[in-house]
């Protein structure tokens, strides 16, 4: 299957498993440190999206769980990407988007979590 789509900084191929178009750690953005995000910088070729980008920096709070504590892309303060997954692409319909984003904090024996967190 063709899993090759156009984003804001140029074309990206994904994969599919079990029916399900994935496209990981697409950037949407790029800021430094407590600044206004920017457009991505585009690139040149294709953007290989099999890997899950980089999260925030923060500390290991979670044990090794992987999905929690993405130890694949490690951290970084570049870490503004998008993982995308979709039962179809290039077909003209419309899907629900769901966002998580990441939130809260962490300070020594106490986690803060919810928007009167952020």
């Amino acid at each position: 299957m063709e899993t090759k789509v156009i984003v804001t900084g140029g074309q990206a191929e994904g994969y599919v498993q079990d029916g399900i178009y994935t496209y990981l750690g697409i950037p949407y953005a790029r800021a430094e440190r407590f600044m206004a995000p920017k457009e991505p910088e585009a690139w040149d070729g294709i953007f290989r999206a099999g890997h899950y980008g980089a999260i925030a920096p923060q500390e290991n709070v979670w044990g090794g769980n992987e999905f929690l504590y993405n130890v694949e892309a490690g951290q970084d303060e570049d870490c503004q990407n998008l993982n995308i997954w979709t039962p179809g692409i290039r077909d003209g319909k419309k899907r629900p988007v769901m966002a998580w984003l990441h939130g809260g904090g962490r300070v020594p024996d106490r986690f803060f979590y919810g928007a009167g967190c952020l």
